[in-house]
């Protein structure tokens, strides 16, 4: 009695053989493509923030405002638009799911530095206020005032020192 290999098959043997092949070849073509990998909470998150203008930092994502668009001239009191799109972004934020956010005030050079350290925290605190105001939980909002000390740009023009007038919302690396 000869072994069986796949030399010495019977020409039925190779036909079911094929048939097999065949069958599971066509499974194959049916069934449906595995689904794209989901996207984990923290992917959903940062590419929130990317849409809503943050950039990623070393600390965390960051989001520049502009205080001309948020306060008068030596004033903390936020300008009605200012208050709008604190609401805007903390639906954004809440959205994602992020309840804890760091704001830093900023200030240009004009003035002593006790004076624009003071204003700079009293802006970063009015931007604070709005933001518990809307839902996120006071306790995860701080507040910091950096005054003058860490300029964006020029303070020689005009242009440089309204640069340097912001507040910056800060999400903690994620």
């Amino acid at each position: 009695m000869q072994s069986p290999d796949a030399t010495h098959l019977q020409p039925i043997g190779r036909r079911a053989l094929l048939a097999l092949a065949m069958t599971a070849l066509l499974t194959a073509c049916q069934t449906a493509p595995p689904a794209p990998p989901k996207e984990t909470p923290a992917q959903a998150r940062a590419k929130a923030l990317s849409q809503a203008g943050f950039v990623a930092g070393e600390d965390g994502w960051a989001l520049n405002l502009d205080s001309r668009v948020l306060f008068a001239f030596d004033s903390d009191a936020l300008s009605d638009q200012a208050r709008l799109d604190a609401k805007k972004l903390i639906k954004v934020l809440m959205a994602a799911e992020i309840d804890r956010v760091r704001v830093e005030g900023h200030t240009d050079n004009v003035g002593s530095a006790d004076f624009n350290q003071r204003l700079s925290l009293r802006r970063a605190e009015a931007v604070a206020r709005e933001f518990a105001a809307h839902g996120m939980p006071r306790a995860n909002i701080s507040a910091v005032g950096f005054g003058m000390t860490k300029p964006v740009a020029d303070n020689k023009t005009e242009e440089g020192r309204a640069q340097n007038r912001r507040v910056a919302i800060i999400v903690p690396a994620l």
